[in-house]
């Protein structure tokens, strides 16, 4: 599940990095009193079913 591929931002990361950015915008936000926190989309239903059989989503089009 961390390796699957997420949209962040415009590009293709895996989850581990996406919540790594995530994490670190947070304490950003935090610490300058802003919010604006790197969100990713979550992947579609399509892709999600992909992810649970360990199959590339590119195989599952």
């Amino acid at each position: 599940m961390l390796s699957a591929d997420l949209d962040l931002q415009g590009s293709t990361t895996p989850t581990s990095t996406a919540i790594q950015r995530l994490a670190q915008s947070l304490a950003t936000s935090f610490e300058q009193g802003r919010v604006e926190l790197a969100l990713f989309q979550p992947p579609d239903p399509l892709a999600w079913n992909a992810i649970a059989q360990h199959i590339p989503a590119a195989e599952m089009q």
